[in-house]
């Protein structure tokens, strides 16, 4: 007996020789012939095409008709399944070339709600309701993936599950329509409704957006071309039933959001606290100046933060204005000041965080103006937060940035201990400050080193009380002692003018 197939027209042709002749029969005159055969089904889902059973004879006289006889039980020409008497019925699972329809059930997730976070892990979770061959290199398609900063790439890398068996590694990565292909290289036959897993980590876009509709295609391939997507199963995808797979470790102390798990659902960060306050209010002076910052999540995008209206300031341009941080390390040591615009840029250190939800605070000196000014309105920014511009919030009295007070002597007066020739006298100048405009309350201390005598100038000196006065008092005398040296007693002494 030989046989022969013929794949393109899903023919099979057994040829049996007999010796004798007449026919085999047994003892009820049936002829009965039984064979099996295996084919390797498609990878397409079909309904049965239907089988036809056809009986040639072929006398070995070939000077002899041949003859054919269809051997069907029913006008369609086809062979009923199952046997004994069972109707044609091409939809069943037992008829032959029945293939099933895939159905694949997918979920995903990921790891980092944060702008610009390029550790981002997307999970998916799947499991497809038929065996998986290797010989029809099962094909993944997540679509639908779209905002991310993840450029092109035809290695993307993937992580499997160990229940995957994967011999993939990498995918096939498009940007513009949020796409990624990537074989499921079984070694062996997944069964169905097995559990299946794979990542990718994907770059976040900057600012915040919804998370987009995606979908997971399983698509097989046989002999012949990748069928068409459409053809095959697919699924939207469900969300995460909570956030317990989001990761702020290092980047967020804020509480989790409900849709954080979303992939691609980006919050919008913004700054949601800033205060400025300056260290003195006088003329000449050095002045510290401490920034107070907070925000709604992390700062991934920003490599600078520009404090701005800093205008009047003596301090000339500088290129690495001294910075001091809290928490330490997370600003750079020197920023950028510019005194024409009243603008100084914060470089945020290298592999750091500004943490969202963690107060955040920086100090600089800046050298007060000669005269007296009000207060700046102080701006914050950074180019990646929405509204990024935030004033600072308005302080009393002097920490108001860079206000500065008018100085200037007031109540005059001088006395001699002695009006005797010859002998020694002391002459004593009693003077008072006065401050413009004045302040019931204040906690600033003064303190003073020679500057110059110019116009406005610092000096030293030591007195004694020379009446007393209250401390909140607007105006504060002081006693100098003719021909003594200048030092340093207590205070900064600002005037205008000269002794």
């Amino acid at each position: 007996m030989s046989h022969s197939w013929g794949r393109a027209s899903g023919k099979l042709v057994i040829e049996v020789v007999l010796d004798i002749d007449g026919a085999l029969t047994d003892s009820s005159g049936t002829t009965a012939f039984d064979f099996d055969f295996k084919l390797i089904n498609p990878s397409l889902h079909q309904d049965a095409p239907g089988v036809g059973l056809e009986l040639s004879y072929f006398h070995k006289d070939s000077s002899r008709n041949a003859w054919t006889n269809n051997a069907t039980n029913n006008g369609a020409r086809k062979v009923a399944g199952g046997g004994g008497g069972v109707g044609l019925d091409l939809t069943s699972a037992t008829y032959p070339m029945k293939i099933r329809t895939a159905a694949v059930t997918s979920s995903i997730r990921q790891s980092s709600p944060f702008p610009c976070d390029d550790t981002n892990t997307i999970t998916v979770d799947f499991f497809v309701s038929i065996d998986l061959y290797p010989r029809c290199l099962p094909q993944i398609l997540l679509s639908g993936l779209t905002g991310s900063r993840t450029v092109s790439n035809e290695s993307l890398p993937i992580t499997f599950s160990a229940s995957s068996q994967q011999a993939s590694t990498t995918g096939i990565w498009d940007l513009g329509s949020g796409t990624l292909t990537a074989y499921v290289l079984v070694s062996e036959n997944i069964t169905a409704n097995t559990p299946q897993n794979f990542s990718i980590v994907l770059e976040n876009p900057k600012t915040g957006q919804s998370s987009p509709l995606t979908n997971l295609t399983l698509t097989l391939k046989d002999t012949t071309d990748l069928h068409n997507v459409a053809e095959h199963a697919s699924s939207t995808m469900t969300f995460a039933a909570d956030e317990s797979g989001v990761d702020t470790t290092g980047k967020d102390a804020c509480q989790t959001q409900a849709g954080d798990a979303k992939p691609l659902q980006i919050r919008t960060v913004t700054f949601t606290h800033f205060e400025i306050a300056q260290s003195t209010f006088f003329p000449c002076a050095n002045n510290s100046l401490t920034v107070f910052l907070r925000t709604s999540g992390p700062l991934l995008c920003a490599n600078h933060i520009t404090v701005a209206g800093l205008l009047g300031s003596a301090t000339p341009d500088h290129g690495s204005l001294d910075l001091s941080t809290t928490p330490s390390g997370i600003f750079g040591a020197t920023g950028r000041w510019v005194q024409d615009s009243g603008v100084l840029t914060v470089p945020v250190a290298a592999n750091a965080v500004v943490m969202g939800c963690t107060d955040v605070t920086f100090v600089f000196v800046l050298l007060n103006p000669v005269t007296a000014q009000a207060a700046s309105l102080i701006t914050l920014s950074e180019h990646n937060v929405v509204d990024g511009n935030l004033s600072a919030a308005s302080f009393n009295n002097g920490s108001d940035p860079i206000f500065v007070v008018n100085v200037s002597w007031s109540e005059i007066a001088v006395e001699d201990n002695s009006s005797f020739p010859c002998e020694s006298s002391l002459c004593i100048p009693s003077l008072s400050l006065s401050f413009s405009p004045a302040f019931s309350a204040w906690s600033h201390s003064l303190s003073c080193f020679p500057h110059g005598l110019i116009s406005c100038f610092f000096f030293s000196l030591s007195f004694p009380v020379c009446h007393s006065r209250s401390s909140d008092s607007p105006s504060f005398p002081l006693c100098f002692p003719f021909c003594s040296s200048l030092r340093v007693l207590s205070g900064v002494v600002r005037t205008f003018g000269s002794v």
